[in-house]
């Protein structure tokens, strides 16, 4: 399971590290890459609880096989469109 999280980094505190691992309950060792990210992110506020129970979900939807998946080429084609479309 991989996903990206964007956070303030006031809101790096325990009770966020304590939610990574309720999310990940399943997995006995986890990978974490830090890099800075763009403003353009906070287009979407919401509060931690808020933001916290939408990760809940998406973990509890990708393990009942809720997803989409794609081949890489696929994802390659999505994001030339989209930078052509000037969306990302």
């Amino acid at each position: 399971m991989e996903t990206t999280i964007v956070l303030r980094k006031e809101e790096l505190n325990n009770e966020f590290i304590e939610g990574i691992k309720k999310i990940f309950k399943n997995y006995n060792k986890l990978q974490i890459t830090v890099s800075n990210s763009d403003d353009k992110n906070d287009f979407f506020p919401e509060s931690k609880d808020n933001y916290f129970s939408r990760l809940e979900q998406a973990s509890k939807d990708v393990n009942l096989g809720n997803k989409i998946t794609f081949l890489e080429s696929e994802f390659d084609e999505l994001t030339k469109s989209a930078k052509n479309e000037n969306l990302i």
